[in-house]
This record gives structure tokens, C-alpha cells and sequence, in this order.
């Protein structure tokens, strides 16, 4: 997959942390890390993927001092610094969703992929209608009221 062809790794981990806790709009990651310890402990799996990717890691592991969580989230960037990745994205690409904090890291990477599906078919529908459109097979109106494009 290539790297332009990616859904962020950071608004994807936003959204599905939003998502997870039920909240519209934004919030700090420290608001974010605080909603989820007291309503929902799933959502602490992707903001630890969400502080990766925008390189709070200290803040995580400031927010999550003296939480049960801390151990799991140092142990996490530990494996990070390790794994030699150039990036959070190419770590995410490589987590084993078996492994603590691999369900988030999998629902990322099935996002790509279907998104990766989705403008190969675009692509797929674009060269067709071209071909139509070049060989006389449809007209150019008769295109754009198909796509409810404005035909002026």
C-alpha cells in the first residue's frame, strides 16, 4: 500500500476513539485518555496509537502515570523504538493484531485496504467512461446527467 494512498493513522485513531466513547467534535488526548478510563477501556488502545502518531508519546506516558494502563503504554512505545519502523504507519502496517493493541492497528489497516478497493474501482470507472466517451459510445450530456454532474 502506498504511503499517499493511506488513511492517517491519526485521524483514523481519533475518529474511532470518538466513536468508541460517543462524543462529536474534538478533544485533547488527555481529555480523550480520561473519557475512556472511566467509560469505555477499549478506546485506550488506539489513543495510545493516536499519541504515536503525532509524537506525544511523553504526554501519553505523563497522562497515564499511575494508571494500570502506564505499563501496557510504555511497553507499547518500547516496541515501537525497537521495531527499527520508519514511521507509526509502517509499525501499524507490521502490529500483530493478536498482540496488545493490535485490534486497533488491524481496523486500520482494513480501513486502507477497503478505501485502497474503493479508488481502484473509482480509477477502474473513470478509464471506462473515457473509453465510452472516446469512442462515441455515449455522449458527454448523457455522462454527466448519469453522474449528476451539472452539464453546462
Amino acid at each position: 500500500m502506498r504511503q499517499e494512498d493511506m488513511i492517517g493513522l491519526s485521524a483514523y485513531m481519533r475518529e474511532y476513539v470518538s466513536e468508541l466513547l460517543g462524543f462529536e467534535g474534538r478533544a485533547s488526548s488527555f481529555r480523550m485518555f480520561e473519557m475512556a478510563c472511566k467509560t469505555n477501556i477499549r478506546a485506550l488502545e488506539p489513543i495510545a496509537w493516536m499519541a504515536l502518531s503525532l509524537g506525544e508519546e511523553r504526554d501519553l506516558l505523563a497522562t497515564s502515570q499511575g494508571t494500570k494502563v502506564f505499563s501496557a503504554y510504555r511497553r507499547f512505545l518500547e516496541k515501537y523504538r525497537e521495531s527499527g519502523c520508519a514511521s507509526p504507519e509502517d509499525f501499524a502496517v507490521l502490529y500483530r493484531e493478536n498482540d496488545k493493541f493490535g485490534e486497533a492497528a488491524a481496523a486500520w489497516r482494513s480501513a486502507n485496504s477497503r478505501a485502497q478497493r474503493e479508488r481502484a474501482i473509482v480509477e477502474r470507472i473513470s478509464v471506462c467512461m473515457n473509453e465510452k466517451l472516446e469512442n462515441s459510445e455515449i455522449e458527454i450530456s448523457e455522462a454527466s446527467r448519469y453522474l449528476g454532474m451539472p452539464f453546462t
